[in-house]
């Protein structure tokens, strides 16, 4: 069993299992993964009884049946992925984000940890809507989604805040960094041409970066946070857009 359990599941199992052991529960239940002698990981359901113990009380036999559930489990990830992430962008959708950013908030507040959130609004995109289509401004949000998910870290968060606004959550950074990378996203949409069918359309973006130690409470309030973020996008919008704004 330790051999082929999924070292990241055998703690919690042999945890289930000690328990059952000592009588503090029925029966024993454990979804893990096991590896298949194919070499692949799978999903089982494990379930055991205990039915035979010696006369110091001690388990001695054991009864139970594995049963391969990786198709269950393979569907429940695609529904789970159908569940966080935008349909049109395939980024995360702005709930799940939310309740990232409130998991980040605490963990960075335990650790004394600074981490920011950016807000990138598309510039004067209902004139793309209304000079190529509608289906042209999917596309313009589709590539936007993807070139900046592509220039940020890998454990940085990228969602859809809404419309045209999108957001970026970056643990354990700086508002100077955060606005370094910001740049080159920026730079980067400057120079790219965004094509639909025979349309040739380039735009630009504004943003606002706010920083956790910017703002009150131990952790800081996320409703803060944003409004500070989103203030600062405004102002680079006042200033002449197409630029990235972070004090």
């Amino acid at each position: 069993w330790a051999a082929l359990s999924h070292p990241d599941d055998l703690e919690e199992s042999d945890r289930l299992l000690e328990e059952h052991f000592a009588g503090k529960t029925d029966y024993y239940e454990y979804e893990a993964r096991m590896k298949h002698k194919d070499g692949r990981w799978i999903w089982v359901h494990d379930r055991g009884k205990v039915i035979e113990r010696d006369s110091e009380g001690r388990a001695v036999r054991m009864y139970g049946t594995h049963a391969d559930i990786t198709v269950k489990k393979d569907l429940e990830e695609k529904i789970r992925e159908l569940a966080i992430r935008d349909p049109l962008t395939g980024i995360y959708n702005r709930r799940y984000l939310f309740e990232r950013l409130e998991g980040i908030r605490a963990e960075c507040g335990r650790k004394g940890r600074s981490f920011c959130v950016s807000i990138f609004d598309i510039d004067h995109f209902k004139a793309i809507n209304d000079t190529y289509g509608h289906i042209a401004g999917d596309v313009v949000l589709k590539e936007f989604a993807g070139l900046v998910a592509s220039m940020v870290r890998t454990y940085d968060l990228v969602g859809r805040f809404g419309g045209e606004e999108f957001i970026v959550v970056s643990p354990d950074s700086s508002g100077q960094d955060i606005a370094g990378m910001t740049e080159r996203i920026l730079d980067k949409v400057r120079r790219t041409v965004f094509a639909h069918e025979k349309q040739k359309m380039r735009f630009t973006f504004s943003g606002g970066i706010a920083c956790s130690n910017e703002v009150s409470g131990d952790p800081p309030s996320v409703e803060e946070l944003l409004a500070l973020a989103d203030k600062r996008l405004y102002e680079a919008k006042a200033e002449g857009r197409d630029r990235c704004k972070w004090t």
